[in-house]
């Protein structure tokens, strides 16, 4: 060191002049800005003012150009420690003790910072191990004593998200972000619990700043790619899923996402293998196959039955139920659905009329939201048919939970099941004395917090029981409710508003993409070279999806200009639409459900095949209620054969049409239905008071 000015800032610091020393180090910088020893000193006067984040910053510019330097390690150690970042500190300080081991103050501090991450590392442990109270004392306990410790933040954010609680999730993740900015796993988790407040955008952003701080984060690319299809951006999400296993080999989530979104944009190109994978997978006992991706696999209810009890088992095993409520009598007995799709949603118009429609002399009805308000008609409708309406999408599903015993719930019904929103934890924690699954999730739970499943006889034969842990209560009729038709329907809409041809006859297929299988594809494609004029009215989703399918029609000798895609459109222009069609024709494995319903309401045939499992077995249940059982077939060659005889037949066809509207119309006439009898989807809706 021969730098004087260097000499003389030295020895004022070593005086404690820090005043002093300051300029004749901005002295030395200006001269020479990568002088190393002047930009550590000039870091130490930092630290003293009580500006650690600035001596941090200086510092480790510093030991860029000496990166051996104890002296540097130690004092940047000091700083990390006053920034409350233990780990980084105590890493420093062992660089740094073991060249100099006669920093004894390296040594004190050291000591302080071992304990607290060892206590850190005590909560970790409880918290893999499912002992989220104790995890939680633990991490609140050091956070007591190192209010920044931006790990013990981040992990407590985790903890939070598992519990139901992605608000206090968010704000912690965001605290240790911003006690350190290159946490790469607090940037993650951070996407997870927004993406769990509906910050879809939001989350995506902090998935990616996390991949760009950490590359190798394969669950960073796998998340991402669920906030990708929350965004409806699915070809990205495939890409991010394909990062995720190309990260891990291993990771069968990221297997099933890939198969799952490109069964969504209906690219078939690896379907055979994609789906002999996710079957595979589950076979082997992964925890990563939801039900939902098996149901769209296979219709075997024994693989479907296996998907569903892991999964049941992952969302909600182990968790302590609340103490039981002891008895009371009253003279209403009282009934709780739990829902995220309190909203413009399929559930939504179908269960409003039944709980409308419950008699309030013996029952009283609550709804719990955990979904989001979207300030539908459909939704106040439901707020209005109900006794109580309670919001609980910001409570824990621990405080949920406890929400629903203090109400004092008989029987709580969740109308989600395995899809997306769910909130099994709630259910785990046994808030009501009996507990139900129904409508949203067609096939079995198999969870030991869910007491019966609602089902007929025709989706849920008594031969499936072994199938379903819990109890099947076979509804007569039809499993399905549904609300009557609109007092004011829309005339039929015309062919040309549609934007179908004046001649011909039309095939639709309303399902979503999802749904529809390289063999029925066939099938259908097979009936438009065999039916001259007629086309395929499919819906417009996603342009992916619709010049997937036109190359799958071209491959099959089809004019793609024969598939008529039709956007979305509100549910009374749908109803009206419906009508402008010939002939629905339904998918395997898995059936139309509230398609089925709307399209049968509409006076269109449907030809449905059925399968093995609840889901595969919906449409036939409808057609049997309907009293058309005779457009239900067991075989894809049936189908086939049967869709083609009633293209070919005006008259047959025709016949099939009157038929069915003269059922609708006697069962949705203006005569009020009884409050017990058969439940019914073409009645005005349940007819059972329970």
């Amino acid at each position: 060191m021969n730098d004087p000015t260097l000499s003389q800032a030295i020895a004022a610091l070593q005086r404690g002049e820090a005043d002093a020393a300051e300029p004749l180090l901005r002295a030395v910088l200006a001269r020479e800005p990568s002088n190393a020893q002047a930009l550590h000193y000039l870091g130490v006067v930092a630290c003293r003012r009580g500006d650690p984040a600035t001596g941090k910053r200086l510092i480790e510019q510093a030991l860029l150009a000496r990166p051996d330097d104890p002296v540097m390690h130690n004092n940047l150690g000091h700083a990390c420690a006053e920034l409350g970042l233990p780990e980084d500190a105590a890493a420093l300080f062992e660089l740094a003790l073991a060249k100099r081991p006669e920093l004894g103050g390296a040594a004190r501090v050291l000591a302080g910072l071992r304990a607290e991450i060892a206590r850190k590392h005590e909560a970790t442990r409880a918290h893999h191990q499912g002992d989220t109270a104790t995890a939680r004392r633990l991490y609140e306990d050091i956070l007591v004593r190192q209010p920044r410790y931006p790990e013990v933040l981040n992990n407590l954010g985790v903890l939070m998200l598992q519990t139901g609680d992605p608000a206090a999730a968010a704000r912690l993740t965001r605290e240790a972000i911003a006690a350190k900015p290159e946490l790469a796993d607090a940037h993650a988790n951070l996407g997870a619990a927004l993406r769990h407040l509906g910050h879809v955008d939001q989350a995506i952003a902090a998935y990616r700043h996390a991949l760009e701080l950490n590359p190798a984060m394969g669950e960073a690319y796998y998340n991402l790619g669920h906030a990708l299809v929350a965004a409806q951006r699915l070809e990205e999400a495939v890409d991010a899923y394909a990062s995720a296993a190309n990260v891990d080999p291993s990771h069968g989530g990221a297997r099933v996402g890939i198969a799952h979104q490109r069964r969504h944009l209906c690219d078939w190109r690896n379907y055979p293998a994609e789906r002999a994978d996710v079957l595979a997978l589950v076979q082997a006992g992964s925890q990563d196959v939801s039900p939902f991706d098996v149901m769209i696999a296979t219709d075997d209810p024994f693989t479907q039955a296996l998907a569903a009890r892991r999964m049941s088992y992952r969302m909600g095993g182990g968790i302590q139920a609340l103490p039981p409520r002891p008895p009371e009598r009253r003279e209403r007995i009282r009934i709780g659905y739990l829902s995220s799709d309190f909203r413009r949603h399929p559930v939504a118009w179908l269960i409003t009329d039944l709980l409308e429609r419950h008699d309030r002399s013996r029952f009283s009805v609550h709804a719990y939201s955990h979904g989001v308000d979207d300030g539908s008609a459909e939704r106040k409708r439901i707020v209005s048919a109900v006794d109580t309406f309670a919001d609980i999408r910001t409570l824990s599903m621990e405080s949920g939970a406890q929400r629903i015993r203090d109400d004092g719930v008989d029987i709580l019904i969740d109308l989600n099941g395995h899809t997306l929103g769910c909130r099994l934890g709630i259910l785990a924690r046994r808030p009501a004395p009996v507990q139900v699954a129904y409508l949203g999730y067609p096939g079995a739970m198999c969870a030991q917090y869910i007491d019966y499943v609602l089902g007929d006889a025709f989706v849920t034969p008594e031969e499936d029981q072994p199938f379903y842990d819990e109890r099947i209560v076979r509804l007569p009729g039809c499993f399905q409710s549904c609300a009557p038709l609109s007092p004011e329907p829309l005339p039929p809409a015309s062919r040309q508003h549609c934007g179908l041809p004046a001649e011909g006859v039309v095939f639709c297929a309303f399902n979503n993409p999802y749904k529809i299988t390289p063999e029925f594809f066939s099938a259908w494609m097979r009936l438009l070279q065999k039916v001259p004029g007629s086309v395929l009215w499919l819906v417009e989703n996603l342009p992916a999806v619709r010049r997937n399918l036109c190359a799958e029609a071209a491959a099959r000798g089809v004019d793609p200009a024969r598939l008529v895609f039709s956007p979305r459109v509100g549910v009374r222009e749908y109803m009206a639409r419906l009508a402008a069609a010939d002939i629905f024709l339904d998918t395997l494995p898995y059936n139309a459900g509230t398609t089925a319903n709307d399209a049968l309401r509409a006076g269109l045939p449907i030809v449905s095949c059925a399968g093995h499992g609840f889901a595969a077995r919906m449409a036939g249940s409808l057609l049997r209620a309907a009293g058309m059982p005779g457009l239900l077939t067991s075989t894809l060659e049936d189908y086939e054969r049967l869709a083609l005889e009633l293209a070919l037949d005006p008259q047959r066809l025709a016949g099939e049409k009157k038929t069915l509207l003269q059922t609708r119309n006697a069962r949705c006439s203006s005569t009020p239905m009884p409050l017990r009898g058969e439940w019914n989807p073409l009645t005005r809706g349940c007819g059972s008071a329970t």
